[in-house]
């Protein structure tokens, strides 16, 4: 999760300090049908995918490749991506399944423990992922 929270932060500075979805009004996900990096879908409607394609993989990864962005067990990670004003509940307070493997960015939103609150600043973000054994893991920009 540090290196996702790496790559959010050069996305911002690639990009004038806006988040990736810029500020989405609705869930854009981006759940891979496999772990390779050639099912991980593209497209101008796949916000997350892109991300996860331009900022998570090597540049130099090839369609047969295993995705980079995977779990320790080497199945891939689900990215779903929302403003806190239109993350679902899962995203910011609610129950999450570890074997969902969903990743949750909230943009405009902070940890307060292991949930998201609503920030002040809209570049503020917040990533959020049930843990394999116990708790919900929870790191924002702050």
């Amino acid at each position: 999760m540090a290196r996702l929270a790496t790559a959010i932060n050069n996305y911002q500075t690639n990009n004038n300090g806006r988040l990736p979805g810029n500020g989405a009004a609705t869930v854009t996900p981006c759940e891979p049908g496999g772990p390779t990096f050639g099912d991980i879908p593209t497209g101008d409607t796949q916000v997350a995918c892109n991300f996860i394609r331009q900022y998570m993989n090597s540049a130099t990864a090839q369609a047969s490749d295993d995705s980079e962005f995977l779990d320790p067990s080497g199945d891939p990670y689900k990215l779903h991506i929302s403003n806190y004003d239109n993350a679902s509940n899962a995203a910011k307070s609610g129950n999450m399944t570890f074997a969902d493997k969903i990743v949750y960015v909230v943009t405009g939103g902070r940890c307060n423990g292991e949930n998201i609150e609503k920030s002040n600043n809209s570049r503020d973000y917040a990533i959020r992922y049930k843990m394999e054994g116990s708790g919900t893991y929870c790191k924002d920009s702050q």
